[in-house]
């Protein structure tokens, strides 16, 4: 049986099997959890609960944010276990960095480095990357990939164009404290404390001053609010923020899921979603709204990370998932959404470039507009610019969106200004092959 396989690679790999799918469902198929978690666990390098690195010393609580608890160089065997090109270095990194009410976390960190600088003798210039949904277990770090979990889609286009990325997993993703899934504002402390961990301990003159972040997803919605933290809580160099398909706010979209799009490309989010407000509103409990085959499949999903999460929920439906809707019209959903999320009524300390796919299922187009519009309404003197992506979704958005958000990236550190808000639209190639005259 496949599971026998995956449980004997598990245990000569170092990583602990996740228990044996149940069977009180007639609908569920157990060789789609067990394929789905094989393809997770295949991407990992350790198993992050024993693994030293990601264990925070026995003093950590004498660390202030900021500081550096461990940085390492991976070097040798470890490093070929990566797939990140030929030339570039990695690093990680254990930190120091702090939750929404100012209390310290640790936090785990990659920093991926060009081969050499563009600029000869130049400091390098720095993107935070800040990634997408990967999970909610902490085995789901992406510097726990052997890709790093974007690749290409991110920190590898980054360095190989000779900037140094500097790339949080956030708290609770690697290190062994509460992860609080969505959560900006702890998302974004974690960036900024990232930078001031790299710029204290990496050698001098390696990495300057100016950075920019750049996020996809969960990620994007990260972006947006490092901009407006540096601007209550600046730590210098901040040049803007590039949002990518940003869930910007997770309630609003999951209601617009359930009202317009009843199957959707991301129904786990619900249940994720669930979870993370019970963790922080602990008189939530998560089997009052789920139905049995959604707290079924929550249970799976959290034992392996984003593939495992998004194939169990694949065939299912909203009703399938959940029982009692009322939850995303109760104060407490309202409150967690007001502490995690983008209002778009707050002020930004530099520019922004938010990019929308306009067939994105995940984060649908509607709610981006509607926060932007907001923003602009609300901040007259903002430099923001909504750039749409008509007919790709929410994953392919991140890659072809690179052609224009390099440049912007370049504009910033060059120093052009930007002013007030604007949009477009990308004029896509569009080839009308019933016209084409092919001859032998």
């Amino acid at each position: 049986m496949l599971f026998s396989a995956i449980l004997v690679l598990l245990l000569f790999t170092g990583i602990t099997a996740s228990p044996s799918p149940p069977t009180s469902h007639a609908s569920y198929n157990a060789a789609i959890y067990e394929a789905a978690y094989a393809t997770d666990s295949q991407t990992w390098l350790s198993n992050i609960s024993t693994d030293p690195f990601y264990n925070s010393p026995i003093d950590a609580a004498s660390y202030l944010p900021g500081d550096v608890m461990r940085l390492e160089k991976v070097s040798g065997e470890q490093l070929k276990q990566y797939t990140i090109p030929l030339g570039l270095s990695l690093y990680r990194m254990l930190y120091q960095s702090a939750d929404m009410d100012d209390r310290p976390v640790p936090a785990s960190a990659f920093i991926l480095l060009p081969y050499s600088r563009p600029q000869s003798g130049e400091p390098l210039k720095v993107i935070v990357w800040t990634h997408g949904t990967a999970g909610i277990d902490r085995q789901c770090a992406p510097s726990n990939r052997h890709d790093l979990y974007y690749d290409y889609d991110g920190p590898y286009a980054m360095a190989l164009r000779g900037y140094a990325v500097i790339a949080p997993d956030y708290a609770g993703l690697g290190t062994n404290t509460t992860f609080h899934y969505m959560a900006g504002p702890s998302h974004a402390l974690d960036v900024a404390f990232a930078v001031v961990a790299a710029r204290r301990n990496l050698p001098p003159g390696l990495i300057g001053q100016d950075w920019v972040v750049v996020g996809h997803s969960e990620g994007g919605m990260t972006a947006w609010i490092t901009n407006e933290l540096q601007v209550t809580q600046p730590i210098g160099g901040f040049r803007g923020s590039v949002a990518i398909a940003p869930a910007l706010q997770n309630i609003h979209i999951l209601r617009y899921g359930m009202e317009h799009d009843n199957v959707g490309e991301s129904l786990f989010y619900s249940p994720y979603t669930l979870h993370a407000i019970a963790r922080m509103y602990e008189s939530v409990d998560v089997s009052d709204y789920l139905t049995d085959l959604g707290m079924e499949r929550t249970r799976l999903a959290r034992t392996g990370c984003y593939h495992t999460a998004s194939t169990l929920f694949a065939n299912l439906t909203y009703s399938d998932v959940i029982k009692d809707k009322s939850w995303l019209d109760s104060t407490w959903a309202a409150e967690w959404e007001t502490r995690t999320s983008v209002s778009g009524e707050k002020p930004l300390a530099q520019p922004l470039l938010l990019v929308q796919a306009q067939a994105d299922r995940a984060v649908f187009p509607a709610i981006t507009e509607a926060v932007f519009s907001r923003h602009c309404t609300s901040q007259p003197n903002t430099r923001a610019h909504l750039s749409r992506y008509p007919d790709l979704d929410h994953d392919g958005v991140n890659y072809v969106a690179q052609l224009e958000y390099f440049d912007w990236i370049a504009d910033r550190f060059n120093g052009v200004e930007v002013e007030g808000c604007s949009n477009s639209t990308v004029d896509t190639i569009q080839i009308n092959t019933n016209r084409l005259v092919i001859q032998a």
